[in-house]
């Protein structure tokens, strides 16, 4: 039950950052556009600058505002 919920819950923040023409991760070989992958509670937003995270941290911001999520930014990794 608490992975149905978690993914309720989450499902906003991944809506906002498909929908941000400001992230446009990367196209595969059949030009669809993949922007994130999430699995369990395990989240990658693709991003290839730090105006892109700084557009990230603005709709997580949005995010956790209306959720009372938290980033943790312990398990936080910028490759």
């Amino acid at each position: 039950l608490s992975c149905l919920l978690f993914n309720l819950a989450i499902e906003p923040l991944a809506r906002a950052v498909i929908a941000s023409p400001d992230l446009p991760g990367f196209k595969d070989i059949n030009g669809r556009a993949h922007k994130m992958s999430m699995y369990a509670d395990d989240t990658c937003i693709i991003m290839t600058s730090l105006s892109q995270w700084r557009v990230f941290k603005g709709i997580y911001k949005q995010y956790a505002k209306a959720s009372g999520a938290k980033l943790n930014f312990a398990k936080t990794q910028i490759l």
